[in-house]
């Protein structure tokens, strides 16, 4: 991105706005959901009706919603109600999507939710699920994306859901940006791009975990601490209260750190108020909100959610020349991942997709490897066979591109 003076300034005054919650994010409480909410859109060939619901009805879902997650294999923090409800209120409306929630119900008892939206894109109709804009704009990025399903019928919803998707008109598709894998074989699908991500297992000793690690970093995430300490006065690992001011600060220090490595802030206005609306309205929700300090002053900041037993690493920043031998962003991961393997009832530490800005720092820590698939289903074999033909054209075209360029590249 741009770095003059002007776009710092603007991200710079950005960053350091004060967000608070409106009072219009109040919501109502919730009904009991019966098989008459919504509008009915489809019967599949399994006897399930799907239903639309209207945005009230959406808002008012909390505790049904979280009812489902838990009977089901779904993500607890990116598929959950009060992760996908903000994404909603800060994105919905600034891109114009029409949201698609979509309710299946066997009979009068409800076994799946698809929290889709809508949108127009060139020829097709496009559906996506909420917490991502994928190839639209950058909002936060949702992981795990899936249907939610009851695990007792996942099979058999997965191919209602093929039943679906088949019957929307032919310029429909349905895209599941960062889920884990195809479910739904048999349907016309185009894979755009395959991510990697890593989850630690810190149910064990740390003592036992140390070991496995390899020399360099171990070096650089636990055992540089004692050179920190020895040249620096007061060194603090500090965990974070969550009241108002300390969250301001913490998000504002944060953009800091990215906008004086990168030239902008890591987190957009909308994405500070989507990140303080999650950490205020949900019990279910914990933020993990740590800095490194040094004589009182803020030296490296690193931002995590914990869902039941897992925490997931969403961001970190860090004075990045503060001493050459010392990487202070991994110095600070080891202080979070040993807080982790000594905290009760945490199971899983994920690192979730992504890499560093030099190498793929985090297959060192000894995670085991998820992948993310991002798919996109079409309801027609036709428009899916002219979609990937265009989409390996322009690939194609890219290379020659790039091979013609190579003979003139010394000469520029």
């Amino acid at each position: 991105g741009d770095s003059d003076g002007d776009f710092l300034r603007v991200a710079k005054e950005q960053c350091t706005a004060q967000i608070s919650i409106n009072d219009s994010f109040a919501l109502p409480s919730e009904p009991a959901i019966r098989i008459t909410s919504g509008k009915p859109i489809y019967c599949c060939p399994h006897g399930f009706i799907y239903r639309h619901i209207t945005e009230s009805d959406f808002y008012t879902m909390e505790k049904t919603w979280s009812e489902l997650i838990d009977n089901s294999d779904v993500n607890p923090l990116f598929m959950g109600w009060h992760w996908m409800m903000s994404w909603w209120k800060n994105w919905g409306r600034t891109l114009n999507l029409s949201l698609k929630v979509t309710l299946i119900f066997d009979r009068d008892t409800l076994i799946g939710i698809l929290p889709f939206y809508s949108y127009k894109k060139n020829f097709l109709v496009q559906y996506q699920f909420i917490g991502n804009a994928w190839g639209l704009a950058p909002t936060v990025r949702s992981e795990y994306s899936s249907p939610i399903f009851h695990k007792d019928k996942a099979n058999v919803l997965y191919e209602s859901l093929k039943s679906y998707i088949s019957s929307t008109p032919m310029n429909t598709s349905f895209l599941f940006p960062d889920t884990q894998g195809n479910n739904m074989p048999g349907l016309s699908v185009w894979q755009h791009r395959i991510d990697s991500g890593y989850k630690i297992d810190v149910s064990g000793r740390f003592d036992d975990y140390l070991p496995s690690l390899g020399r360099m970093t171990r070096l650089k995430a636990f055992n540089r601490r004692s050179y920190l300490l020895e040249h620096y006065p007061d060194v603090q690992f500090v965990e974070l209260p969550l009241n108002t001011q300390q969250i301001d600060d913490f998000f504002n220090t944060l953009n800091s750190f990215h906008l004086l490595r990168w030239g902008k802030p890591c987190f957009s206005f909308q994405a500070v108020a989507f990140h303080k609306q999650l950490l205020s309205v949900s019990k279910d929700i914990k933020g993990l909100l740590s800095y490194l300090k040094i004589d009182k002053h803020v030296i490296s900041a690193s931002y995590n959610l914990q869902v039941k037993d897992v925490i997931y690493n969403i961001q970190s920043g860090y004075l990045e020349d503060f001493d050459k031998k010392i990487s202070l962003g991994t110095l600070h991961m080891g202080w979070v991942i040993e807080q982790a393997f000594k905290s009760d009832g945490i199971k899983y530490f994920d690192f979730l997709a992504g890499f560093g800005r030099v190498e793929d720092y985090k297959r060192h820590y000894r995670g085991y490897i998820v992948e993310f698939l991002t798919l996109q289903y079409f309801s027609s074999r036709l428009i899916g066979s002219i979609y990937s033909g265009y989409y390996l054209s322009k690939v194609s075209i890219r290379r020659v591109m790039n091979l013609l360029r190579l003979p003139f590249a010394g000469r520029l």
